[in-house]
């Protein structure tokens, strides 16, 4: 028998595509043949402060966005390693985009396959000044649309809610002037977007395990495009992004353990979905194999 805690975020996602708690219940139990139990968020940081006690649970299911992931993993990562649960990740928010990443179901029959035929696996998180983050830390393009999608947006219209204010920041494209310290070399340049990505995908439009780029690889890899002026020179360096036809004029692909990023001034970021800031500086940095997840079979 294994024992399992459900943290169920019942704000996550669209109404009419949010999985119910009994159900959620019911798949993890197997008949009786697991012990679970279950708690249900309020708040922000309500999914942090209960995986913070999580020791004795073989795992936790998460279900809710990658916001509320998240939590829980910084919740978990104040625990010893030898106590500190697995993770079962549930996907119910609005993009899903680190369930697309590691292959994840999202029904649950798919997770009812996945609980008998997938394995629990070590995994890498990135860290941005101490708070970690499984999916993406990003700034410039993108990232600025999507701190500005409302939840009620989210809840209407779901991912096409970030599809149309992205549209609209395409015409008010900003460079984020900045200086990159990575393994001793330094880039500087002003960059219209950023993605220091832990997982194998930039936004939901690339991929980039044919180059390289693994989850537990013990690295991050930035993505950045740099001295864009225009939608049309954008669009030129998307496409390269999603060919993966790098380089180091314009589309870069860095990868390393360590980047110390310097600003000016105040400056706002995108971590798995919610906002974070910092002044000057910021350091992001990996966190080896620090939690494990069940995911399909390789």
């Amino acid at each position: 028998m294994s024992k399992f805690l459900i943290v169920y975020n019942p704000k996550a996602g669209k109404n009419s595509k949010r999985k119910r708690l009994e159900d959620v219940v019911s798949v993890l139990s197997e008949g009786g043949k697991n012990d679970v139990e279950t708690f249900v968020t309020e708040k922000r940081a309500d999914a942090t402060d209960r995986a913070k006690s999580a020791q004795g649970y073989d795992a936790i299911a998460v279900v809710g966005g990658d916001g509320t992931l998240n939590e829980v993993l910084n919740g978990i990562l104040s625990l010893e390693e030898s106590v500190r649960p697995a993770i079962i990740y549930i996907p119910g928010g609005t993009t899903n985009q680190t369930a697309k990443a590691f292959g994840l179901p999202t029904d649950l029959k798919g997770v009812a396959a996945l609980l008998q035929e997938g394995e629990f696996r070590p995994f890498d998180l990135g860290s941005f000044n101490g708070r970690a983050y499984i999916d993406v830390c990003a700034f410039g393009y993108g990232s600025e649309s999507s701190l500005r999608t409302s939840q009620r947006m989210k809840n209407k219209f779901g991912f096409f809610a970030f599809v149309l204010n992205q549209i609209k920041y395409l015409f008010r494209l900003k460079r984020v002037p900045m200086r990159i310290r990575c393994d001793g070399e330094t880039y500087i340049g002003e960059y219209v977007f950023g993605n220091l990505v832990n997982t194998a995908m930039v936004s939901t439009f690339a991929r980039l395990k044919s180059v390289g780029v693994r989850m537990d690889d013990g690295k991050l890899d930035l993505v950045l495009i740099d001295d864009v002026n225009n939608f049309f020179g954008l669009l030129a360096a998307m496409l390269r992004v999603i060919r993966r036809r790098f380089n180091k004029k314009k589309v870069y692909l860095i990868s390393g353990k360590k980047f110390e990023l310097e600003f000016f001034g105040d400056r706002s970021f995108l971590l798995d979905g919610e906002r974070v800031t910092a002044t000057d500086h910021a350091t992001v940095e990996v966190l080896p194999h620090a939690f494990r997840m069940l995911v399909p079979k390789e």
